[in-house]
């Protein structure tokens, strides 16, 4: 029970993604022989390693907390195999060159079968989202929504490029609360998708402010008489 050790009972953590959104940290754990996993990892959570690998093996002792949100195994007896998940990263981009439906779900990548997933955190279900990506050790969204990816062999990187038909702007997340003292600033922030470009227009109580047409809006000098109203 150190304090300093949030979590125990991974393998080999190659790699994680944070979800910026939720606070939610995915780790890609990497096993031996048998099973590649994906875990949520909580504080105090114990993941099995060496009892359990993915939800098989005898732990006898009873330390396993935390079961992995997904698992695939090295044998080819299931559609997904592989031998080592090596990448992940949650998309939840300032702005968004995708369709809306891939916000906020998490994508990952199996080192020698070159297949990538798709993770939805609601329901932990998984689709497959591309092949032919073999030997990817890391991948990251830049603010601009293009889902950029490492290789190892060869050592290259890569861009993905949504280049479907235009889809109309969206509005994923509304600004949250913001408590802030009087004379400070309160700034306000919203996650959006849609084909670029995209124009914005902030409101107060429901009325325009005049050019306030940014991605984020922010309020200066808070007075008394701000408290309770209402940014979209």
């Amino acid at each position: 029970s150190r304090p300093e050790i949030y979590a125990i009972g991974l393998r080999s953590p190659f790699s994680m993604g944070i979800n910026q959104d939720t606070g939610d940290v995915f780790v890609n754990d990497a096993g031996t022989t048998e099973w590649e996993e994906i875990n949520r990892i909580v504080p105090g959570g114990n993941y099995g390693w060496p009892f359990r690998e993915g939800t098989n093996g005898n732990d006898q002792m009873g330390v396993t907390t935390v079961l992995p949100l997904y698992q695939y195994p090295h044998d080819d007896y299931q559609p997904e195999f592989g031998c080592a998940i090596t990448a992940g990263t949650f998309y939840h981009p300032p702005n968004t060159g995708f369709p809306g439906k891939y916000y906020g779900k998490y994508f990952f990548a199996e080192y020698c079968q070159g297949w990538w997933g798709l993770l939805a955190p609601a329901d932990n279900s998984v689709t497959r989202f591309a092949t032919g990506g073999n030997n990817v050790v890391d991948m990251k969204v830049s603010a601009d929504g293009e889902l950029y990816f490492l290789q190892y062999q060869g050592g290259k990187a890569f861009k993905i490029t949504y280049t479907g038909t235009e889809f109309p702007p969206v509005i994923v997340s509304q600004p949250g609360d913001v408590l802030a003292p009087v004379g400070s600033d309160a700034s306000f922030a919203c996650s959006v998708t849609g084909s670029y470009p995209l124009t914005y227009q902030w409101k107060r109580n429901g009325v325009d402010i005049p050019d306030a047409n940014a991605a984020s809006y922010t309020l200066n000098n808070v007075a008394l008489g701000d408290d309770g109203a209402l940014f979209q």
